[in-house]
């Protein structure tokens, strides 16, 4: 275990304003609450693109195709061809206006009575996992997770989309790092400057996003997201070469410790390490605190480690339903975040 060693960190930059005199209440059975760990590991995230796409970039290049869309969440559109349901309902093929095709695996039990009643020309749209296949990559299929037969919807080519509507187009944020080395995106609503701001604490470099100021705004209850990046060699005391994952959960732990300023000492801080449900992997921990308000507000911390230093994330909110509002854009945030590692996977794209 490392010890001593946080550097200029250790002495307070609680980021979170509301946590001041507030009394940190130990979470015990009632995680049901957490309800941004919950989005993240039970809804998707798809990626809208044309089958006209999806048709090019194989053709032009079958290896960055596999490493761009092999296993990658995303939704497409067409209508179905004649005859082409095939045996048991386990799959179709749909094209778009240009003739351009895509194979549907919809072999799912909830999928195939929904095929039965598709006749040829229904237009729908399909959400699920693209599998490259073929001896030399030069196939693909779409494994349907939802279907529907909305005439209507259509999603902007390179957006992504909660089933089955929500979409978003979001706004680029780079500039969390010097480096650039950190990417994710967020509503293009969350760039007003009443809803978002930077943080400066002790030379800390992140943004702090309040939420309950969005349209309509909730005044009565709190929800902010922040997020920021812990240095390496800014922060510690000796900057490890690799760090294992025991070293970076001390580092959190230690991150943990200092937002929640008033926290004794002897107060458990277990971090786990997690998956989303596009396998993602990330460290977290979550708690409550009580302010002068006698409320019972819920605190989850997310971690995505990379080669320079840790992104941190704080969502702050009341778990009520008439509270939490915006957990999905929040999801989108974390979900479409790029972290500059050794390697990245798919699901870091």
């Amino acid at each position: 275990m490392m010890t001593n060693i946080i550097k200029k960190y250790k002495y307070g930059i609680a980021i979170i304003l509301l946590l001041s005199m507030a009394v940190v209440v130990p979470m015990y059975a009632r995680d049901h609450a957490a309800r941004l760990k919950e989005c993240l590991q039970t809804e998707y995230l798809y990626y809208s693109v044309p089958i006209a796409t999806l048709n090019n970039e194989q053709s032009s290049d079958k290896n960055a195709f596999k490493e761009k869309y092999d296993d990658r969440y995303v939704v497409i559109s067409g209508s179905v061809t004649v005859d082409s349901v095939l045996k048991n309902n386990k799959g179709l093929i749909i094209k778009d206006i240009n003739g351009n095709k895509a194979s549907i695996n919809t072999s799912a039990s909830e999928i195939k009575k929904l095929v039965e009643s598709i006749s040829e020309g229904t237009r729908v749209a399909v959400y699920g996992k693209l599998d490259v296949t073929g001896w030399s990559n030069d196939s693909y299929e779409i494994i349907a997770k939802q279907l529907t037969t909305s005439a209507n919807t259509q999603f902007s080519n390179g957006s992504y989309v909660f089933y089955p509507n929500e979409e978003y187009n979001g706004a680029l944020v780079d500039g969390l790092t010097s480096a650039k080395t950190v990417k994710y995106y967020i509503p293009t609503t969350w760039k007003d400057s009443y809803v978002s701001s930077a943080l400066t604490n002790n030379g800390v470099k992140g943004f702090q996003y309040y939420l309950n100021a969005l349209s309509p705004p909730n005044p009565e209850y709190p929800e902010i997201f922040s997020i920021f990046f812990f240095d390496y060699e800014t922060y510690l005391e000796k900057v490890p070469t690799n760090p294992s994952d025991g070293d970076k959960k001390d580092i959190e732990e230690a991150i943990v410790r200092n937002i929640l300023q008033n926290s004794d000492e002897k107060f458990k801080i277990s971090i786990e390490t997690i998956k989303d449900i596009n396998e993602t992997k990330m460290d977290y921990y979550s708690t409550t605190y009580r302010p002068k308000d006698g409320r019972d507000y819920r605190l989850e911390f997310f971690f995505r480690a990379g080669k320079k230093g840790i992104t941190c994330m704080l969502y702050v909110y009341y778990p009520s339903e008439v509270a939490v509002k915006h957990v999905r854009e929040v999801a989108y945030l974390i979900e479409t975040m790029e972290v500059e590692s050794k390697a990245l996977s798919n699901s870091q794209r």
